[in-house]
């Protein structure tokens, strides 16, 4: 196998992560707007240039084999060198920055990153920050380089992945979300409080998938039953409205209802350590190279100090 030509064949490393990605060379090529039989052949010079089968053909698509598992890594990694080498090469030519593209979680989303974004517009270039919202797929597009960073809890998938690191930045304590008196703020425990708060409808931010999977969790640990779902919903505000109006319950990270929460609401912070979420910023290690990458992680702890949203909260009375 000889992988020191792989530079020099880079066009071809990129269509092989194309049909890697697409699991069939009829689509790969219409993505990468080739004839089948010309991408067909290439793929067949890349196989014979690394001695190894890269894939297992059948009549429904392509697999990888062992050695095209691996190849794919590699690729992805080229890929990732290229993009980040144009960002900075564009930079140099143009002094245009160029786009970080972001998938974060409520409150990176509603609180940190507007900061950021404003503090970045002072510096040369002007990186401009493309961000939406997390989800199931958020991982792997950043295993495939959809986007450039992760925010939120550590992915376990990734711990101690060659390629990848994770910058813990701080902890957000969660809480349970209320109209003012509640008859659930007099409740003074935590496992007091989630056993009496089951009773109600719940309500639960879409963005927050790991932190409602902590709830959940640690509902069936303590044996109490998962509570009714009134709502899930991505903003914030429509949370905050719908349990100002009812009894229902809100579930969210602290600092998001410490910083944009209306008057008449209430937070019932929970202590307990399963509900202190440790977060930070998941990203390939070939970013560290670039200048503009380390300028970001810069204003992304600037705005987490500004906005001191690791601080606990007391339990309102």
């Amino acid at each position: 196998m000889n992988l020191s030509q792989l530079d020099r064949h880079t066009h071809r490393t990129m269509q092989f992560l194309a049909v890697a990605r697409a699991k069939s060379l009829h689509a790969a090529a219409r993505s990468l707007n080739l004839a089948q039989p010309s991408l067909t052949k290439s793929m067949a010079q890349l196989e014979r240039l690394l001695g190894v089968p890269l894939f297992d053909r059948s009549a429904s698509g392509v697999t990888l084999t062992k050695y095209g598992q691996v190849l794919q890594k590699y690729a992805e990694e080229l890929e990732a060198g290229l993009n980040h080498t144009e960002v900075e090469l564009n930079y140099l030519r143009t002094g245009q920055a160029g786009t970080f593209r972001i998938a974060a979680g409520t409150v990176w989303l509603n609180l940190v990153f507007p900061k950021v974004a404003a503090a970045l517009q002072r510096h040369p270039g002007k990186p401009m920050l493309y961000c939406e919202a997390s989800d199931a797929h958020s991982l792997d597009l950043l295993k495939r380089n959809g986007i450039d960073i992760l925010c939120g809890l550590a992915e376990p998938e990734l711990e101690g992945h060659p390629n990848f690191a994770f910058d813990l930045k701080t902890r957000f304590p969660l809480c349970l979300v209320t109209r003012q008196h509640h008859p659930l703020l007099r409740k003074t425990s935590d496992w007091e409080a989630l056993a009496f708060a089951v009773q109600f409808p719940f309500v639960l931010l879409t963005q927050s998938l790991k932190t409602n999977g902590i709830l959940k969790e640690a509902l069936a640990e303590r044996g109490l039953p998962y509570p009714q779902i009134a709502m899930n919903t991505g903003s914030p505000l429509s949370m905050f409205t719908l349990v100002q109006e009812t009894d229902f319950v809100g579930y969210a990270a602290y600092p998001l209802v410490k910083h944009a929460a209306p008057k008449g609401i209430a937070c019932l912070p929970l202590r307990s350590p399963v509900f202190q979420t440790a977060v930070g910023v998941q990203y390939r290690r070939s970013l560290q190279r670039v200048g503009l990458f380390n300028i970001l992680m810069q204003e992304i702890d600037r705005a987490l100090r500004d906005l001191s949203i690791s601080k606990p909260m007391q339990r309102r009375r």
